[in-house]
């Protein structure tokens, strides 16, 4: 796990200068930033995904993907073909290990979330999103229970994330999680 840690904390740092906050907000964005905060992650709620939808880690090439999910889901933020490597750095190993994605019955990719980290300690519940025509269906619950389990396995003992004000859907379902309003 520190391996994994020492491999693209650079690249965390480089990106923390270009983006400040790190925030799923871009420097245009009118979103309101909220940091939040889980102490610990002790007795992470388990949902189960509905019958046909599964996740899985990361492949090669799933940086698409992750573009095309966030520019359907995401209202507030804009993405090019550089978003992905300045959030996420290039390094496969370390990816497969962290990112999740979404699958539809029929195959297609329509969500993911990312176990980033800030520190050994602290993992980061990190950019969160389900494209829009499968919101509703029960299925943010069984992804982030996917995402407190790998921060876990990764050896993280607590998570924060970063979301705003924007977002009251996600900040109820992150609260039921047992993350809290941190700034």
């Amino acid at each position: 796990m520190k391996s994994l840690f020492k491999t693209v904390k650079p690249v965390v740092k480089e990106a923390a200068r270009a983006e400040p906050n790190m925030t799923n907000s871009s420097p245009h964005s009118l979103e309101t930033p909220v940091e939040m905060a889980r102490p610990n992650l002790d007795n992470w709620p388990v949902h189960p995904l509905p019958d046909g939808f599964s996740i899985r880690a990361y492949r090669s090439g799933d940086a698409a993907h992750w573009r095309a999910i966030h520019e359907r889901a995401d209202p507030f933020n804009s993405f090019d073909d550089g978003s992905f490597a300045s959030y996420f750095g290039t390094d496969e190993e370390v990816l497969r290990a962290r990112q999740k994605f979404l699958v539809a019955p029929d195959g297609q990719i329509i969500g993911t979330v990312t176990a980033w980290f800030d520190s050994p300690e602290v993992g980061r519940v990190h950019w969160v999103a389900i494209v829009p025509e499968y919101h509703g269906r029960g299925l943010a619950r069984p992804l982030l229970s996917v995402v407190g389990q790998t921060l876990q396995d990764l050896g993280h003992s607590r998570a924060v994330l970063s979301t705003s004000l924007e977002r009251p859907i996600a900040i109820a379902l992150y609260r039921k999680f047992g993350f809290e309003i941190v700034a």
